[in-house]
């Protein structure tokens, strides 16, 4: 299985990355997703995308 990765870029020099994400919705001006976190447990992230940037998501 590939890694995929979904980097948020919140302006132009912030950004968050997550690591194994799967999952990604947007609905109601949410963008949504399921990743792994540092724990190896599943978890839940949700952010309002009109206080993004832009976001890529690299398979």
């Amino acid at each position: 299985m590939s890694k995929r990765n979904l980097i948020i870029y919140f302006d132009y020099d912030v950004e968050k990355r997550f690591e194994n994400v799967r999952e990604i919705n947007t609905h109601d001006g949410t963008l949504e997703f399921y990743y792994w976190n540092e724990f190896g447990n599943q978890s839940k992230a949700q952010y309002d995308m009109s206080k993004l940037l832009g976001f890529v998501y690299e398979i």
